[in-house]
């Protein structure tokens, strides 16, 4: 009876008629939700329409056992209702909505206006579809968090996940990887920005700008006048477009380095300090990508004392421990044959033992040879007592 009464209450509540209580009917406990048969409310509006999912959050009632009530004869079975069982649902309130921002680490509060509030759930729920999971969302608030204000979904953050896919050639889950490692491709403009900078590099011949790495990131969102800027300082240093753009896609990474602060000293350093050309740079362009404080000067100072001068390679590549110790080895090496020559030049002076016989034989030694009159023997002579 207490079933049926809360029926009765929400039967009148909707206005619809009681259903029999010799026809069957079953309230069904699931994940607490309070599934409505479709015959009981078709009859009201808001219940025989499908929710709307955004924002909508499913009514939690009491938990309720399954319990089958019928009458006393066996009713003939009738046909499924077409319509599937329908939710109570309610809009979730802006503490909430704050609540689970926070848990997926976006900074949130109820003091938020509603709208600011359900425009960050909704840039959430987008990244959720694209294959972002909670442990990303915590970096791209961090780095990133204007992108959670955007207020027109379709036009800011849409276009760049197209333009990875589309024009770049990424798959959806390479693209999420492209703004796990740099979000600031979400903040830059597709038409004017992403899109010439992918054609540039192109022409240049960079290619496997596809695979989702730091470097191809960073390089989509650098503008094209820069990109162009680091062409022509190489070509300043007395290179041609075409060994400067060699340069160029060899090294990417040279397009990211300020031309003032970090390209020209170190040019300047391996001209005037290190007595170094231009054509060492197109043999190893990597030059640039190294410290020049704490590896290029370090290193050259120490080998000048030595009177050493190498390659670029073989003195910037190696870590400290391997080449502070490829260059010990090298002075123990230049050592050892030191003391090999003078071994060699000491061998004139000394008898050359050269026979154990007991007969001495004439002219045995070295120093015999060249100055026959003072003749030794080599050989070793009888002990006579």
């Amino acid at each position: 009876m207490l079933v049926y009464s809360f029926f009765n209450n929400l039967c009148s509540i909707y206005k619809t008629t009681v259903p029999d209580f010799h026809s069957s009917f079953i309230l069904i406990r699931s994940c607490n939700r309070f599934i409505v048969p479709h015959h009981i409310c078709s009859s009201h509006s808001l219940l025989s329409s499908p929710a709307k999912s955004d924002g909508i959050m499913p009514l939690l009632l009491p938990s309720l056992h399954i319990l089958t009530i019928s009458s006393s004869h066996n009713p003939k079975p009738k046909s499924p209702s077409p319509h599937p069982p329908l939710l109570l649902r309610f809009r979730p309130s802006d503490r909430q909505i704050a609540q689970h921002l926070n848990t997926l680490g976006i900074r949130a509060s109820p003091s938020y206006s509603s709208e600011s509030l359900h425009w960050m759930l909704s840039v959430a729920n987008y990244f959720e579809s694209k294959g972002f999971s909670n442990i990303h969302f915590p970096r791209l608030f961090h780095l990133c968090p204007q992108i959670f204000s955007s207020t027109d979904i379709n036009r800011t953050i849409a276009p760049v996940f197209s333009f990875l896919i589309s024009e770049l050639g990424a798959s959806t889950e390479q693209s999420r990887d492209f703004i796990v490692r740099c979000p600031e491709l979400l903040n830059c403009n597709v038409e004017f920005r992403l899109r010439p900078t992918l054609v540039f590099l192109r022409e240049i011949g960079v290619y496997n700008l596809h695979v989702p790495s730091i470097l191809n990131a960073n390089l989509l969102i650098i503008p094209v006048g820069q990109l162009g800027s680091r062409i022509r300082f190489l070509e300043s240093m007395g290179l041609s477009y075409e060994e400067s753009s060699g340069i160029c896609r060899r090294f990417p990474s040279i397009f990211r380095y300020s031309e003032e602060n970090n390209l020209r000293p170190k040019f300047e350093y391996l001209l005037y300090e290190m007595g170094g050309s231009v054509e060492e740079v197109k043999r190893f362009p990597q030059y640039f990508g190294f410290c020049l404080k704490k590896r290029i000067v370090p290193r050259h100072l120490h080998l000048k004392q030595r009177n050493i001068r190498p390659s670029l390679k073989w003195m910037l590549m190696p870590g400290d421990k391997k080449f502070y110790g490829k260059l010990a080895c090298k002075q123990r090496l230049t050592q050892s044959t030191k003391l090999s020559s003078i071994a060699l030049l000491s061998t004139g002076l000394f008898p050359v033992i050269s026979s154990r016989s007991i007969t001495p034989n004439e002219k045995t030694s070295d120093f015999s040879v060249s100055l026959p009159l003072d003749a030794y023997s080599g050989a070793r002579y009888l002990n006579i007592t």
